[in-house]
Formats: structure tokens, C-alpha cells, sequence
């Protein structure tokens, strides 16, 4: 998903050296010992387009990934999760358990089974500080992989009989989990679709609705020609529009109701993961005319 993004963001041959790099750099073994040389297309890419600020934003990112690789020494499996480390492994532990057991709650709510398994970098607190300094947990996708401040994740739950199993977890932990997850299946749906169904995924994890989303969607009512504005808006675009952003939320709540439109959703992930174009039909079975209503009911309960 992340090599597509990049390749579609500039279509050339460096871009494509640079795309396949990422390619070659996300199929290695998980397992296996981190650092190394960069795939051999980076170096192309490299070097047909030394100036071009994507192409070399490509290439940082792919070594920003070596050197973590690098820095995490240990490298601890488990059912949904790589993990690799520069703490131990008693402290790595703890955290896969957290993260796997999230993973399995969205297996639950999405009755899906079985895909590759994520990377995560847990990192210490020095190493973190160091070497990423953004939000203390993130999915990142130019690394495909979920970067982790060492005390980010809350505890496991109890294991004891009669504890509850559903805990609920900050929004910054579900969403990170969700996006992780859909990346982790799906690769790179379209913007509204990607960010709705995270959403969808995340709020469950919470115990609440997404933050934010009952003032934006009772501020301004949407015709059909907003929805479609909605189809066509990019990831940047969509994150920096509130109003749009809880109805991309909106709408897959919604269609998640509804057989017909459950399987609509279906398809167009499905498409997605043949490397297919997935656009809204226009013979979608469902009144876009009459959604921001039934999508302000829906908030409102």
C-alpha cells in the first residue's frame, strides 16, 4: 500500500525504481536480523532522479527504516504482529499481548481471519525521543509499520475469570490499531473509504463515538453533489475537513447496516486489493439525497 502511494504520486521511472525498492524492502522476513543493504532500487532511483524531492523522500524514508531495523535487535512474534525491539524481551512481551489482543477484537467485530503480520517498533524511551519524536503511538505508512513509545500501550487486561476482556483503550491507540489493521488487509483504499472505515473499526475499541463527529456532521446538511466532492478528495484534504472526515465515518456506519451496501463495501475493498480502481457507483444502493439524515440519527442516539 505504501509503495503504490508513493508510485502514484509521481508515476515515473525513478518513482517506480523507488516504489518497487519499498516493495522489496516491506516482503523481507520480519524475523530476520535488521539493517542491511537498501533494496538495489533505491539506488536507482537514486540516481536517475537525484534532485527529485519525492524520489528523495522515498529513499530517507526506506533508510530511517534501516536504521530502526537496525537499533531493534530483538525480535519477538506474535499472532497478528512482528515486533522488534530495543528493550527486552520481558518488556516486549506485554506490549505484542496488547496489540494482538486489540487485532483480535477487530477480527471479532469484522469476522475476518488470517493476513500477514504487521511490524511494530517498540522503542525505549531514549530511542524514541531519538530516532522518531512524533506521537508516542502511530501507524505510520511510509514505514508500514506501527512505531511505539516503551509505556504507550495501556496494560493486558486481567487474565482471571470474569474479567472483562473489552477494556476500553484511548482513541490515539484505536485509531493507530485500526489504521494498521485496514493497511495490514485492504493496502490503500480510496481516502474517504480508508478513513471511514478506521474510524468505524476504532470507535468500538473506545467505548464512544469518534471525537468530533456529532458537531461536524449537524454543522452544515450535505446535498448529493457534496458526497460526491467527498468520493473525490484526497487523504490530506480529507483530514483537514472535519464536516467531510465524520462523514466518510458516516457513511460506512451506515452501510455497514445494510446487506446491500455491506456488500458494496465489500467489493470496493476488493478491488482495492486486485490493485483496481474503486469508485463509488452511481447505481450504489443508497440515497446519498437522504444519508446526512440518517447518519445525524444515528449520532444523535
Amino acid at each position: 500500500a505504501a509503495a503504490k502511494r508513493a508510485l502514484d504520486a509521481a508515476p515515473d521511472l525513478a518513482a517506480a525504481h523507488a516504489a518497487v525498492a519499498r516493495c522489496d524492502w516491506l516482503e523481507r522476513d520480519l524475523a530476520g536480523p535488521g539493517g542491511g543493504d537498501l533494496p538495489v532500487g533505491a539506488s536507482l532511483a537514486r540516481a536517475l532522479a537525484p534532485d527529485d524531492p519525492l524520489v528523495v523522500a522515498e529513499v530517507r524514508t526506506l533508510e530511517r527504516a534501516r536504521a530502526l531495523e537496525a537499533r531493534c535487535g530483538l525480535r519477538v512474534a506474535g499472532a497478528a504482529h512482528a515486533l522488534a525491539t530495543d528493550l527486552d524481551e520481558a518488556s516486549a512481551r506485554p506490549a505484542l499481548d496488547v496489540l494482538d489482543g486489540l487485532v483480535a477484537r477487530l477480527d471479532r467485530a469484522t469476522r475476518a481471519r488470517g493476513a500477514p503480520p504487521v511490524r511494530v517498533y517498540l522503542l525505549s524511551e531514549a530511542a524514541h525521543e531519538a530516532w522518531w519524536g512524533g506521537d508516542e503511538l502511530a501507524w505510520s505508512p511510509a514505514l508500514a509499520a506501527l512505531v511505539v513509545r516503551q509505556g504507550a500501550l495501556p496494560p493486558p487486561p486481567p487474565r482471571r475469570a470474569g474479567a472483562a476482556p473489552d477494556t476500553p483503550v484511548p482513541w490515539a491507540v484505536a485509531h493507530a490499531i485500526a489504521a494498521s489493521y485496514v493497511a495490514r488487509r485492504h493496502g490503500a483504499p480510496p481516502a474517504w473509504l480508508e478513513h471511514g472505515l478506521v474510524t468505524w473499526l476504532a470507535a468500538p475499541l473506545t467505548g464512544r463515538q469518534p471525537p468530533g463527529v456529532e458537531l461536524a456532521v449537524r454543522r452544515a446538511a450535505w446535498t448529493a453533489d457534496d458526497w460526491q466532492r467527498l468520493f473525490g478528495l484526497g487523504r490530506g484534504a480529507l483530514e483537514a475537513d472535519a464536516g467531510a472526515a465524520a462523514r466518510a465515518w458516516g457513511l460506512v456506519l451506515v452501510a455497514q447496516r445494510q446487506a446491500p451496501t455491506q456488500r458494496l463495501l465489500a467489493d470496493l475493498l476488493a478491488a482495492v486489493e486486485r490493485g483496481e480502481p474503486a469508485p463509488w457507483p452511481a447505481d450504489a444502493p443508497l440515497d446519498l439525497g437522504t444519508l446526512d439524515r440518517q447518519i445525524t440519527e444515528l449520532v444523535g442516539r
